[in-house]
């Protein structure tokens, strides 16, 4: 890791989604200052080859890491299924990735014979597999259904997720989960706590639901800690989109409880 507590973590997503992750970063880690980059510009990434995803996250990496920074966290779950391992490749800097955190967490106190486990994400993270590998990877017995949910990334970016044709969407999306009997829901998509409550009102309170941003932030705290590189503070908060400012700050402000400032660049 680099050699300076007062460096930044980085954090990036397709959109605001990632704010979710951000949001838990600062909330364990209050001195930690952060550098959030949002490609609102070029989202939904969900819907793209794996190929224009990679091409796409090198240039958001290449302009984060122009910058010293303490680490990077990819908090986006398309992101990290389909260019993880190329971008821990292409640039030296510590990687974080997402979507092992929450099958983690998923499988936490599952018994042996297993537990019927929704996972919900966009259609790129679903078509890679990502989740049922590692998911399956720590317990074989799950009994797994994929949805892919392209409608909420869309209604997230805008700032209509509690919009009633929001709610109808989460309602058709959740429908066969429901009449399935899930267990668990993981929200393979950092879009997705957004709508938690939904979620929940939804499918009821028995349904734990697995947000990835909770688990990785703690990952995040704990290697920080290991590497003896916490920051007294105070922190710092950079915010940097490719996309329209005033929706950007609009639905940050609300998540984050604070008023944001947003730099628009071309990547």
């Amino acid at each position: 890791m680099a050699n300076s507590r007062e460096y930044p973590i980085g954090i990036f997503d397709s959109g605001v989604g990632g704010l979710t992750v951000a949001r838990r970063v600062m909330e364990q880690m209050p001195n930690e200052s952060v550098v959030y980059f949002g490609d609102t510009a070029r989202a939904p990434y969900g819907v793209h080859s794996k190929e224009t995803i990679t091409a796409y996250s090198m240039d958001i990496m290449r302009y984060l890491t122009a910058k010293p920074l303490k680490m990077v966290i990819i908090a986006c779950n398309t992101i990290c299924v389909s260019s993880y391992y190329e971008l821990a490749e292409a640039f030296n800097v510590p990687l974080f990735e997402i979507v092992s955190c929450a099958a983690e967490e998923c499988v936490i106190g599952v018994p042996r014979e297993g537990a019927n486990v929704g996972v919900i994400a966009t259609e790129a993270t679903v078509r890679s597999g990502g989740y049922l590998i590692e998911l399956l990877k720590r317990h074989p017995f799950l009994n797994i259904i994929q949805k892919p949910c392209p409608d909420l990334v869309t209604f997230a970016e805008k700032g209509f997720t509690h919009s009633v044709a929001a709610r109808q969407k989460c309602a058709e999306y959740l429908r066969d989960m429901k009449e399935a009997g899930i267990e668990r829901l993981v929200m393979g998509c950092t879009h997705f706590p957004l709508y938690a409550d939904i979620f929940a009102e939804y499918l009821g309170g028995n349904v734990k639901l697995i947000d990835p941003a909770v688990a990785s932030a703690a990952k995040v705290k704990g290697a920080i800690r290991e590497a003896g590189l916490e920051n007294p503070g105070p922190p710092k908060r950079e915010f940097y989109i490719t996309g329209d400012t005033d929706t950007f700050e609009r639905v940050a402000g609300n998540l984050l409880g604070m008023e944001i400032k947003a730099e628009r660049v071309t990547l």
